[in-house]
């Protein structure tokens, strides 16, 4: 009798103990995983970022518990506001406590990811412009992907439409995230296929526009990378698209980016950092170090795919026609 209970009490243990296995196996783990851009959230590149970046997650089968906080330091660049969202984004990692953080672009590494080097919050960025040596990365905690621009093609898909372009002059606005960009562009002058006779950062509009003037005579193109922190004579923001608006009506030369929001906001062309691209990448590291892995043992790399974009109304206006070689891949925007 005795042995039998035994029997019966050993068989319930058992199957208790196959239960709960079986139940450890088949019941998959959700990640908490927190995404804070620099910029805002209607911005294209953090959209396709995220998309993504949720991509990556979907196709592994890897469960999220998801959210997001946007930075806005492009509409917000003042060096107050910028320390007062990283704050708040700091503030809402020690609260939530994710299980992986993924950074998009310069201002959320800085000021959010590196005061947090070497602590239990595990980081992964993308969209990042810098050497990640001069961050001292990667780190215990962090590691990433890098974002290169494709300025050389850029300038070859200007050229295959306007073959009369060999002068280009440079423009840009002053922040920190311009700096980063332009001094990869500086590197590559070299390799470039047309002569740059400047290049150039400003926080006044009033500048900008008297670089706009002054080049129409003197180069064939401008080129232009980012526009969305000059100030106006009273200091005031002014809005991107009312700054290429004004770009746009008062320049007789054609013009290149390296962005697909410049090609949107009436740009003749770009060749783009794909941000799809760079959250799915971002997205599969973060799957790494969530399975294990050490951040500190994954090298940042670039991703390589750029994406051609051509504004139709832009390129009717200087009676430029779309070539034939770039039908198939091209992205026109209407």
């Amino acid at each position: 009798m005795k042995s039998r209970i035994l029997f019966i009490i050993t068989a319930f243990v058992l199957i208790i103990g196959l239960l709960i296995i079986r139940s450890t196996i088949t019941e998959e783990k959700e990640y908490k995983v927190l995404f804070i851009a620099s910029y805002h959230s209607t911005m294209g590149w953090v959209v396709n970022a995220q998309k993504g970046l949720k991509k990556a997650f979907k196709e592994k089968g890897v469960k999220i518990n998801y959210r997001a906080f946007y930075m806005d330091s492009k509409r917000k660049s003042g060096s107050e506001q910028i320390l007062q969202s990283a704050k708040q984004a700091t503030a809402l990692i020690k609260e939530w406590e994710p299980d992986i953080i993924i950074v998009s672009d310069e201002n959320a590494l800085i000021y959010v990811a590196l005061p947090l080097r070497d602590t239990k919050y595990k980081f992964v960025f993308c969209g990042i412009n810098g050497d990640p040596k001069d961050y001292k990365l990667p780190s215990e905690n962090i590691t990433g992907v890098l974002e290169r621009h494709h300025f050389v093609d850029s300038i070859k898909v200007l050229q295959l439409m306007d073959p009369m372009v060999k002068k280009v002059a440079v423009i840009s606005e002053a922040s920190k995230s311009s700096t980063l960009i332009v001094n990869q562009l500086i590197k590559e002058i070299p390799l470039l296929p047309v002569k740059v006779t400047g290049v150039h950062k400003t926080s006044s509009f009033k500048e900008w526009k008297k670089l706009v003037k002054e080049y129409q005579d003197k180069v064939d193109a401008l080129m232009v990378i980012l526009f969305f922190t000059l100030k106006d004579e009273d200091g005031k923001p002014v809005q991107s698209k009312e700054l290429l608006d004004w770009t746009i009506a008062n320049s007789r030369l054609p013009d290149v980016g390296i962005f697909k929001f410049f090609v949107d906001e009436g740009g003749l062309t770009a060749v783009a950092v794909n941000g799809y691209s760079q959250g799915y990448h971002a997205g599969k590291v973060a799957i790494k170090v969530l399975k294990g892995a050490s951040p500190q043992k994954i090298t940042p790399k670039r991703t390589k795919d750029g994406v051609i974009y051509i504004n139709a109304k832009r390129a009717r206006a200087f009676k430029l026609n779309i070539p034939s070689e770039l039908l198939d891949s091209v992205n026109i925007i209407w």
